[in-house]
């Protein structure tokens, strides 16, 4: 009698530890989509963020050379006069402060995605 309880505990065991792989397959399973989220949402900040700059950038050539042009179309040195305005004390600040402008639509546009997902 004692051969058939030590063949069934064999065979709980090894339903145990089947169990256990499932298990852990299923956690490893759930794991992976969110790791795979988190990859996406790192690229599509990064991707945003280069966007960003190369967007800026794009404007600021923009807007010298909107100047350049207007300057020569008049006859006027607007580019020189707009980095006279931009060397002084005050235009600095000016800088300054569309700099914080700037920083403070990134901001919301960024709080703006996670609150859609709360």
């Amino acid at each position: 009698m004692p051969q058939p309880q030590n063949g069934e505990r064999d065979r709980n065991d090894s339903g145990q530890r089947s169990d256990q792989k499932e298990t852990a397959g299923q956690g490893s399973a759930k794991q992976q989509p969110q790791a795979q989220n988190t990859h996406r949402k790192d690229e599509s900040s990064s991707n945003w963020l280069a966007k960003t700059g190369m967007m800026s950038g794009l404007a600021v050539v923009g807007f010298v050379l909107l100047l350049f042009a207007l300057g020569q179309a008049v006859g006027f040195d607007l580019l020189g006069l707009f980095a006279e305005a931009v060397s002084s004390q005050t235009g600095r600040w000016l800088v300054v402060a569309l700099f914080a402008l700037l920083l403070i639509g990134v901001a919301e546009r960024g709080l703006r995605g996670t609150l859609r997902r709360v």
